[in-house]
């Protein structure tokens, strides 16, 4: 389960005991949306900052953030 929450993180909860397995700290504003890559063990969150962060699912290091215009409220992956 993944929640969203206007502390500037992004969570990973266990569905059978309710507990926070991850947290992706390191946006400085609103996590808007967060999305899992459906091959790669990669995770891709955007906020009202302004960034897209892409993170290493399993871990909470960033792995690479990228400045884009504006406030993004969606992001999602495109394979080809």
């Amino acid at each position: 389960m993944v929640c969203l929450v206007l502390d500037h993180t992004g969570r990973v909860w266990c569905a059978e005991t309710g507990s926070c397995i991850l947290q992706y700290v390191g946006h400085g504003g609103s996590v808007n949306s967060i999305r899992f890559h459906p091959t790669q063990d990669v995770v891709v969150t955007s906020s009202g900052d302004q960034k897209v962060h892409l993170w290493k699912a399993q871990f909470t290091a960033l792995h690479q953030e990228l400045l884009v215009c504006c406030s993004l409220y969606y992001v999602q992956w495109d394979i080809v």
